[in-house]
């Protein structure tokens, strides 16, 4: 199974105007993106019942739900990212798909919290292939004019399979029940073993879809691995160019921490502070995540228009503006007294500030080497998964529990991450901006030198 490295993304002769060959590789692209979030997020609707079956506490349910998938994604996000540069991409996400697959199957199977925790960190490792051989896919098939557009629409998969997932669970428990009635060999599983197992199974037959699409060409990236400018390996790049990299790994971390932070707060604050109840919120929740999924692609449209007139940083550079207008939205959000008006804020800041790997993701394709982009993708998300999942969360809750010492304060404490970690992100991404531009222009410039 042998390729060669991808070329940037595609050169400026490239045609602005996709075909239809493309669309269709995004279209799947976007299906096994979707199907990654509903098989990761299922499992928060099943967590009362594998608590109950598997006698686990709190502390080993969150193990299960956190850091086994995070830490594992993280870590495998490098070495499959590496394969998505050496090898056929299509084989790279088809062999990740049809093992998280096998692992969401798997976790149905479980009967201990060993058993379902190595599920899990099995979903970690196959989902771990699938973003950077996507977005090297995206950027060797569209020009760099529709680039954005494209990467959101892939990003859509993220947002519409989260706010699914707890729909799809829902159905699957009641699949589940109902199979015991008419398939009484069934019943030696739970409804929520039965559910992942629903759940798992069409990824196994999905997942051929790769091979319904061709493999975009790489020709130019094995003339760039064979210069002097192409030789360099990942830790190379990213010392050599740290003005770069250095920002853009801060940027990712201090806004993946108030990504967090605030999907896993926000809830508990609406029940603190104004008295509603999951069912009085959670429509409202997921009207916001779906809304978020429609408006990436507008962004990415604006992102695409500004770059097709020559703002070449366009991307970080859309991003900095927006920042600018969350950071005072975010430090009033927490303190207002109308519950209505804060869910307006809240989706301001969920649908149009928050979402960040777009940005992050369509500017890597541009500035970093062909042979580095699957690498680069695989340890930016990496970085995403294991901080933002690791210490978003914690530090809400490390600035409730330690500095205001209050829980009826979790707003002040939101308040505070949200904001300061927002103003960073702005921070480091200005700096970002000082050497982004020349540095993706050098970069079209090479790949014009190697036509």
């Amino acid at each position: 199974m042998t390729d060669v490295p991808a070329d940037t993304a595609a050169t400026p002769a490239a045609p602005a105007k996709a075909a239809f060959s493309a669309w269709w590789m995004l279209g799947v692209l976007f299906v096994f993106y979707f199907i990654a979030w509903v098989d990761r997020y299922s499992m928060t609707m099943m967590v009362e019942p594998i608590k109950a079956h598997l006698a686990l506490s709190d502390f080993r349910m969150s193990i299960i739900l956190g850091p086994a998938f995070a830490v594992f994604y993280a870590v495998f996000g490098l070495p499959l990212g590496y394969a998505a540069d050496r090898f056929p991409r299509r084989w790279v996400i088809f062999i990740g798909m049809i093992f998280w697959s096998l692992a969401t199957l798997a976790s149905g199977l479980s009967n201990s919290f060993e058993t379902l925790l190595v599920s899990r960190m099995a979903i970690g490792v196959g989902e771990a292939a699938l973003v950077p051989a996507a977005y090297s896919l995206l950027a060797d098939r569209f020009a760099r004019e529709r680039l954005a557009t494209a990467m959101s629409v892939f990003a859509m998969g993220q947002k519409l399979g989260m706010a699914a997932s707890f729909t799809l669970a829902a159905v699957a428990i009641a699949a589940a029940s109902q199979l015991h009635k008419v398939w009484p060999g069934t019943a030696a599983f739970a409804p929520w073993q039965m559910a992942f197992m629903l759940l798992g199974a069409p990824g196994l037959v999905l997942a051929f879809l790769a091979f319904s699409f061709r493999e975009p060409e790489r020709l130019g990236a094995r003339k760039a691995r064979s210069s002097a400018l192409g030789d360099r390996n990942l830790i190379a790049y990213l010392k050599s160019e740290w003005r770069l990299t250095l920002p853009l790994a801060l940027g990712v971390a201090f806004i993946s921490i108030c990504s967090s932070g605030l999907s896993s707060w926000a809830p508990a604050f609406i029940t603190r502070h104004y008295g509603w109840a999951p069912l009085q919120f959670g429509p409202v929740i997921s009207l916001i995540s779906f809304a978020s999924a429609f408006a990436v692609v507008f962004k990415g449209g604006i992102m695409d228009w500004l770059y097709g007139r020559g703002m070449k940083d366009a991307h970080v550079r859309f991003y900095s503006w927006v920042l600018l207008a969350g950071v005072p939205a975010a430090a009033v959000a927490f303190s207002i007294p109308n519950p209505w008006v804060f869910v307006i804020v809240l989706g301001f800041l969920q649908v149009l500030v928050i979402p960040y790997m777009v940005y992050f993701s369509a500017t890597i394709q541009l500035m970093a080497p062909a042979h580095l982009r699957g690498q680069m993708t695989g340890l930016y998300f990496g970085l995403s998964a294991l901080i933002g999942a690791g210490f978003g969360p914690m530090a809400v809750g490390a600035v409730t529990d330690f500095v205001f010492r209050d829980p009826a304060k979790l707003g002040w404490s939101l308040a505070l991450v949200v904001t300061v970690g927002l103003g960073l992100t702005w921070l480091v991404l200005r700096l970002l901006l000082r050497g982004l531009k020349p540095a993706i222009l050098a970069r079209e410039k090479i790949a014009e030198n190697l036509e």
